[in-house]
């Protein structure tokens, strides 16, 4: 058997010519799938790492809140700690070792004295351990 021919005698030119054009068209939209594809993965790797770079590379910091007694901590860039309940506040410095060590630092005047506290954090759950007694901030959104 020989190769089958699409041309047959008396065939018109259109009918001959819709073939190739059926190619054409398949090829197009294999095209356009395979960019539409590729689009999307790119989009999906553009949101993955946009997400991964969002919010600063400490997740220590930031805004945290003791919910029994309603205090309310926030832990800033430039290692200052706030601490506010109600309407009071007060601002301290604060400074890390690793791997878990962070530390409260004394006031100038002495009012306040060095606190070293280990802490443990998981997602949005900060877990602050004294004297082996621990009190749990949950982020603040």
């Amino acid at each position: 058997m020989g190769k089958r021919s699409y041309f047959r005698p008396g065939m018109s030119a259109e009918a001959r010519i819709l073939p190739f054009w059926r190619g054409v068209v398949n090829l197009k939209k294999n095209w356009v799938v395979r960019l539409k594809r590729a689009l999307l993965i790119l989009l999906v790797l553009t949101v993955l790492l946009l997400s991964t770079g969002c919010g600063s590379g400490d997740p220590l910091l930031g805004t945290w809140m003791e919910p029994n007694s309603g205090v309310v901590m926030e832990l800033t860039e430039d290692d200052k700690a706030i601490m506010s309940l109600n309407d009071a506040s007060i601002t301290m410095n604060f400074k890390r070792e690793d791997p878990d060590v962070i530390i409260f630092l004394a006031s100038a005047d002495g009012s306040i004295p060095e606190q070293r506290m280990t802490y443990r954090l998981k997602e949005d759950k900060l877990v602050l351990t004294l004297d082996g007694i621990d009190t749990a901030f949950f982020r603040v959104k």
